[in-house]
């Protein structure tokens, strides 16, 4: 059986015993609904612009070009290396783990905006294009719906976490241990 600890806001949560796929880390109530439509959000964004765009173009990019310039190649590996951090992120939040989710899609997020500025100096010289930035950046949209779903899961935690503490009483140095005893 598990322990429910109820807050005053309505929001209920267990230890954690086992990782589901859509474990939620055992939100209960109003929170569910909105971690899990977060999940299911992202889970489409994440199947979108992390793996169909994220693996499939740089790789026709490279397939498609005779002779790819260095700054194709090395925007090219940082969209394939973004891109598989973004779907590790996804799967570690779909375990339940949304800080260790938040710190790879963070990483993946910083992969994003060097593959932007690795395009945007491949096409310097052309003014009509800036490269196919709306293929990858799309995805660090993906790094703030993982944070939604870290504060939606955490901060009743904290908070309880912080009220325990607040109400705990600290020992008094007035107090004499023979005032006690009589």
């Amino acid at each position: 059986m598990r322990k429910q600890v109820k807050l005053k806001k309505e929001v209920e949560y267990t230890p954690r015993e086992s990782g589901g796929f859509f474990s939620a880390e055992h939100v209960t109530g109003k929170a569910l609904a909105v971690v899990t439509t977060i999940k299911m959000f992202e889970m489409i964004l994440v199947t979108i612009f992390g793996l169909f765009l994220g693996i499939f173009a740089p790789i026709s990019v490279f397939m498609g070009s005779e002779d790819p310039l260095p700054e194709a190649i090395r925007a090219g590996v940082f969209w394939l290396i973004s891109s598989g951090l973004y779907i590790i992120g996804f799967f570690a939040l779909m375990l339940g783990n949304s800080k260790i989710a938040l710190i790879i899609h963070t990483l993946a997020s910083v992969g994003s905006f060097i593959t932007y500025a690795n395009y945007q100096q491949l096409y310097a010289d052309d003014p009509t294009t800036n490269g196919p930035a709306i293929l990858f950046m799309p995805c660090i949209f993906i790094t703030l719906m993982t944070l939604a779903v870290m504060l939606v899961t955490n901060v009743p935690k904290w908070l309880d976490k912080r009220e325990r503490k607040l109400n705990e009483t600290a020992p008094s140095i007035l107090e004499n241990d023979n005032d006690k005893k009589e």
